[in-house]
């Protein structure tokens, strides 16, 4: 069984994650809604890892920053810690997703929400790079690097409601929900690694 999506599927799936972003539903034609293409769309996380590493090293160094600018003290946490709170939380959402979509009724939209969902997080890790690599290369102070992620993070969210949105046909509420419910799972699982790696 083939557990690595192929170039052509990345290149497709990519396709269809641009045209979400661009709030339009025939994105979705893009992604293989097989029971393969859900698996692979879980290896997504390979790809995202070395924009991840990116970001954490640029927010590592905002946050020095900032404290130097408030003459306060903070802890430099670890890319291992991070890195496994991204891997627990990657997998930790969709099973709490299957979990609420036989709750609510949606088991015949879970594959193409968590496809969509896991293959526009990649695009999403890439739109914000540039911002992290300007401020590491010195292009940007900390400042303007900070109200970029602001902007972006903002924007991340709302990508998060349309998905939910389109993809399960909920109402708005309900998809503010799942976004809620997601960002409360992503804090508690960076606190609760945080503290055991501290």
């Amino acid at each position: 069984m083939v557990i690595l999506p192929d170039f052509n599927e990345i290149l497709s799936s990519l396709r269809g994650a641009w045209r979400l972003f661009l709030r339009d539903e025939r994105g979705y034609e893009y992604f293989n809604t097989s029971i393969g293409g859900f698996w692979r769309s879980f290896a997504v996380v390979i790809l995202i890892f070395p924009l991840y590493f990116i970001a954490f090293q640029a927010e590592q160094q905002i946050m020095r920053s900032a404290a130097e600018d408030a003459a306060i003290i903070v802890g430099d946490a670890s890319f291992s810690s991070v890195a496994l709170a991204l891997l627990i939380d990657w997998f930790a959402y969709p099973a709490i997703m299957a979990l609420l979509a036989r709750m609510f009724n949606l088991t015949g939209r879970y594959v193409p929400y968590i496809i969509a969902y896991n293959w526009t997080a990649l695009l999403l890790m890439a739109l914000l790079t540039p911002a992290f690599l300007l401020f590491l290369g010195g292009v940007i102070a900390p400042g303007t690097a900070m109200g970029i992620n602001f902007t972006l993070t903002i924007f991340v969210l709302y990508i998060h409601w349309y998905i939910a949105f389109s993809a399960l046909k909920i109402s708005g509420i309900q998809a503010s929900a799942f976004v809620a419910i997601d960002l409360l799972l992503s804090l508690t699982i960076n606190l609760a690694i945080q503290r055991l790696a501290g």
